[in-house]
């Protein structure tokens, strides 16, 4: 009888471990990613304003936009 009071409590700290690590996950913004370097296309620079879309597998993982030259 002694151990059902532990029982209660490991249920109800679990319940708010999860309850607060989901909360907290969610509040994390994504870090913004910036490549540099030169993009050609048949050896001429690519224009501003062309995009790169990048694929795995024919599954569209991400894209890119040319925003300037320097």
């Amino acid at each position: 009888m002694a151990m059902k009071p532990f029982w209660g409590y490991l249920v109800a700290i679990t319940f708010l471990v999860v309850a607060l690590s989901a909360s907290f996950s969610y509040g994390i913004p994504l870090t913004a990613n910036e490549f540099y370097g030169n993009w050609t296309i048949n050896g001429s620079d690519a224009p501003v304003g062309v995009t790169l879309s990048v694929l795995a597998n024919g599954v569209a993982c991400g894209s890119f936009i040319v925003q300037n030259r320097h």
